[in-house]
């Protein structure tokens, strides 16, 4: 690639022809507003030259056709999906409080226990005392709707 001597270029195209670099690359600088990257839309490809060979990597992984470019993208897509896949706070709050609302009414009921286990052998205490953690479980997983077993 021909490399110009002239300073000032109108244009991308003419500063990348000048410089020797990609025009993606020059046009990378010019949003940037990189050093020698003009108000008036011209280059001064000397200054730009050497803000480029300066930061060289970390323009280069700006590039779009970039590995790196395209990790980043990945990235945040990624983080987007999260967002939107998350319980929001409320929800939570929400779900927590019925919960603890269903528990307490569920153990409030275990003073039922002695009483109905008054008299009874060991195997009908031990269905009574299931029975009470069948429903604790149930209403669990109804109010939660997930799968406690």
């Amino acid at each position: 690639m021909s490399i110009t001597t002239k300073t000032t270029v109108q244009n991308p195209q003419a500063a990348s022809l000048a410089t020797g670099e990609s025009l993606e690359l020059i046009k990378l600088c010019v949003n940037k507003n990189a050093p020698g990257c003009n108000t008036n839309r011209t280059i001064n490809t000397k200054k730009l030259r050497e803000y480029i060979e300066l930061n060289r990597i970390k323009l280069e992984e700006e590039l779009e056709d970039s590995l790196p470019y395209w990790r980043k993208e990945k990235i945040k897509e990624e983080v987007k999906k999260l967002r939107r896949d998350l319980i929001s706070p409320e929800d939570v709050t929400a779900l927590l409080t019925a919960l603890a609302t269903t528990i307490t009414s569920v153990l409030n009921r275990l003073d039922e226990i002695p009483l109905k286990a008054a008299g009874k052998t060991e195997p009908e205490i031990k269905l009574i005392t299931d029975k009470y953690k069948l429903d604790i479980l149930t209403a669990i997983k109804d109010k939660a709707k997930i799968n406690v077993d």
